[in-house]
């Protein structure tokens, strides 16, 4: 199997043509999704109307036009009690039950109260926000 090499692009040299480039790519991208959004829906709710349509014919898949249809059930966890979970999750040999990451907004909160949140680093990510402006 050949390995498609990454596309090459060439950007505009100056900062106010890649702008004025990449707010065409946006409103192209805009039109596309407008486009697309009605399909999407019906697709949607087309599938619903499938998992609606097995479950009364006690179906478990189904094959046509090219598509192979199958109900995948899995058991999924919710929390119903925090604390009863915590203090289970806490004991040795369960620790794999707790994810690894900090809630961002509590920690933000005890940083601005001047609390220090032992065992947490941090690190600046840099993202690139693009909005629209009444400018041009």
């Amino acid at each position: 199997m050949a390995v498609k090499k990454p596309v090459k692009y060439k950007f505009p040299a100056t900062l106010g043509a890649c702008l004025s480039r990449l707010a065409a790519l946006q409103k192209q991208a805009e039109l596309l999704d407008a486009k697309s959004m009605p399909v999407t829906a019906e697709a949607s709710a087309l599938r619903e109307h499938l998992l609606g349509t097995f479950k009364k014919d006690e179906l478990q898949g189904a094959k046509g036009a090219g598509l192979s249809l199958a109900i995948v059930k899995s058991t999924v966890p919710t929390m119903e009690d925090f604390k009863v979970f915590l203090k289970f999750a806490m004991k040795k040999g369960n620790e794999d039950l707790l994810q690894n990451s900090v809630n961002t907004p509590a920690w933000r909160e005890r940083v601005a109260e001047g609390i220090h949140v032992p065992g947490v680093g941090t690190y600046d990510r840099v993202t690139l926000r693009v909005t629209k402006s009444d400018g041009k």
